[in-house]
């Protein structure tokens, strides 16, 4: 398995929500997106420190991302996720990279 196959892409960074860091995400598979975990932007890893909005529409915190501008900063980013941290799958189910 090479280095990409080991995250999956787990959404997008998309526009600021509030003041506070928070963003909304994009194209997100949010079953990989809890409050707590951690996941890689830009080759960093932060941890998700807010979760809420809904299933198809999750806003999210990450760790060091305070305020609007730092959440600005980071869009269009990609939101990775280790394969170990994934969901079991099934025998017949695989993850769509």
């Amino acid at each position: 398995m090479s280095e990409t196959d080991h995250w999956l892409q787990a959404g997008r960074i998309g526009r600021p929500h509030g003041l506070d860091g928070s963003f909304h995400v994009s194209d997100p598979v949010a079953h990989l997106l809890a409050a707590g975990d951690v996941v890689q932007v830009g080759g960093r890893a932060r941890r998700i420190t807010r979760r809420a909005g809904f299933e198809a529409r999750p806003i999210l915190r990450l760790e060091g991302c305070e305020d609007r501008g730092a959440a600005d900063a980071l869009r269009g980013q990609q939101l990775l996720v280790s394969r170990d941290l994934a969901p079991a799958l099934e025998e017949d189910e695989w993850w769509a990279t």
